[in-house]
């Protein structure tokens, strides 16, 4: 390999690495607030939060799976971080905190966090290494499902609407949009599906039928000119942003593991391995784990 070539690829891993250093993983600016839907939909949220005591973590994980399904997620993550921390340095109650660190994966920004919190959940219960067939809250993707969910993307980047609503039909691929959600949004877990079927619906173009050009009359002559909907380009309108995260999907339910170091590069700019820590959970999602009490209206110290 040409010495240039690797000198910069080396330099590029170190310059990503003291980013990576510098910015913690996962970790909001500030405190979630109540927002204020949740208010009203449960109003006696402050005084169930006010209930909760570190010696038992449980009743911190049930509030957050309570709060993350009506779409309070930062106040969600808190409660799984200090269910996790809790149940942690109680050392009575190694399930709690497994069932805590899969949720903040299940809610994590990025795919990296995601798969480092599992990577943890193993570590404390090494029986989710292998396929639990007593449960069945967690579910492989098989190729076939991934290799569908990729194709639905390309058909709705290309308009096919109709082929692409045949394959959404199909829980499998929905599943797999659902477990990865993350890296179409960018942000974390998102309603994705909502969006997927709402591009399968649109098209193909009412107008056109996806053909690019509409007959249509200038200067009493019929003439053949661009479709005034899609503008000659059905299809999704995703942006470049857009459509490299709809790429990043597909490598990823696609190929798994990047084998090659320069595909390694390429994917992650040569993110840093993390130790599987079970004392970094909480520093690695911004909450402080010694606030673990909720008292007018704010997260303080026991006592």
């Amino acid at each position: 390999m040409n010495r240039n070539v690797l000198a910069i690829a080396i330099a590029l891993v170190l310059v990503q690495n003291s980013v990576n250093a510098r910015t913690a993983p996962d970790r909001p600016d500030a405190e979630p607030e109540i927002p204020a839907r949740l208010v009203e939909t449960m109003p006696d949220i402050e005084a169930r939060l006010a209930a909760l005591n570190p010696a038992d973590p449980a009743a911190y994980l049930d509030l957050g799976e309570e709060v993350a399904a009506l779409g309070a997620i930062d106040l969600a993550r808190r409660l799984f971080a200090l269910a996790y921390e809790s149940a942690r340095l109680s050392g009575r109650d190694p399930s709690t905190q497994t069932s805590a660190c899969i949720a903040l994966a299940d809610t994590a920004r990025f795919e990296r966090d995601r798969r480092w919190l599992w990577s943890i959940a193993r570590l404390i219960e090494p029986r989710y290494n292998q396929p639990d067939w007593s449960r069945t809250t967690r579910r492989d993707v098989t190729p076939r499902a991934a290799l569908r969910a990729a194709t639905t993307l390309g058909l709705l980047r290309a308009g096919e609407g109709a082929r692409a609503r045949e394959l959404l039909r199909d829980p499998a691929v929905r599943d797999v949009f659902t477990r990865y959600a993350g890296l179409l949004t960018g942000t974390g877990p998102g309603d994705v599906l909502s969006i997927l079927d709402e591009q399968a619906r649109r098209w193909p173009c009412p107008e056109c039928h996806n053909e690019r050009i509409v007959r249509t009359v200038r200067d009493g002559q019929n003439v053949d000119v661009r479709c005034f909907t899609c503008r000659g380009n059905p299809g999704w309108e995703l942006g470049e942003q857009g459509f490299l995260a709809t790429l990043r999907f597909e490598s990823r339910v696609l190929s798994g593991v990047q084998r090659s170091w320069s595909a390694q590069l390429a994917s992650d700019l040569g993110e840093p391995l993390r130790d599987p820590d079970p004392a970094a959970v909480c520093p690695a999602v911004g909450v402080d784990p010694s606030r673990s009490v909720y008292r007018d209206g704010a997260w303080v110290e026991p006592g």
